[in-house]
């Protein structure tokens, strides 16, 4: 199909089977929500429902709160989610005259790691590896036609090789840059309690993946301008915290190695 997803697949089977990836299945093993028969075999029950089709969301719930505190459990959410992510792939190349799976698998793995992270569950508790197959689609559909208008049109352009280098796709790689940044600077506030998953997942999915704030609103239940206030308030402290980190920190993280949250947030949403 592409090859990011062989890779990811090799790197899937190389992380599970080594003593990381043994630990954390042990560790699921033990958790009363998965027990040692699914965990001796996750990926197959999140893919097909196992026996009992209604315990996949209980699955995805879990391994969803557990993301921010043990490292594979999103990394096993992408997993599950590769063959259904794969057909986005295969679609967007089929529509999208002169391309190929490859051009379009590493947007569209970013894509669904930035879902998988922010995913709202609390509010979303249902049908969840469809609901995130589908906000994933959508969030791409949504990039493409923003940079390049609607995919399946018909390229008159010249020769790919014979062309300049396009000022567009090079402003493009450094929005997806700064969002990159920006995601990380989030995540890593958010393990240090100065935001939580609710703030970032508005954030993230407002300037970064561009969702209607009343589509935001909806997921998190809460009204547009309530919303819009909760994001004001998450980049002020952001920001607050991004430069107090800066002064006081005489290690480099990906905090520190940036200016400003501010100027990120700016960045990422210029899309």
């Amino acid at each position: 199909m592409s090859r990011i997803v062989d890779l990811l697949d090799a790197d899937w089977h190389r992380t599970i089977n080594s003593p990381t990836g043994r630990r954390f299945t042990r560790r699921l093993s033990t958790n009363p929500a998965i027990g040692p028969n699914v965990a001796a075999n996750l990926l197959h029950v999140m893919r097909t429902g196992g026996p009992n089709p209604a315990d996949t969301d209980v699955i995805y719930t879990e391994l969803l709160r557990l993301g921010p505190t043990e490292p594979l459990a999103q990394r096993t959410i992408l997993q599950a989610l590769l063959p259904g992510l794969c057909s986005i792939i295969g679609r967007a190349a089929n529509q999208e005259k002169g391309t190929t799976p490859d051009d379009h698998a590493d947007e569209i793995i970013s894509l669904a790691a930035l879902h998988i992270a922010t995913f709202p569950v609390t509010t979303r508790p249902t049908r969840i590896p469809a609901n995130l197959i589908l906000d994933i689609s959508r969030a791409f559909i949504r990039e493409r036609r923003t940079r390049f208008g609607p995919i399946g049109r018909v390229d008159t352009q010249p020769d790919p090789d014979e062309r300049l280098p396009d000022p567009s796709a090079i402003a493009a790689h450094e929005r997806a840059e700064h969002r990159h940044q920006l995601v990380t600077i989030l995540h890593d506030a958010q393990r240090r309690g100065i935001v939580s998953h609710a703030d970032t997942h508005i954030l993230i999915a407002t300037r970064i993946l561009g969702i209607p704030m009343p589509e935001v609103a909806a997921q998190v239940g809460l009204t547009p301008d309530h919303t819009r206030r909760v994001r004001h308030r998450t980049e002020h402290r952001l920001h607050t915290w991004t430069l107090r980190t800066t002064r006081t920190d005489d290690h480099p993280t990906p905090t520190t190695r940036c200016s400003a949250s501010g100027e990120l947030v700016s960045r990422a949403r210029a899309a």
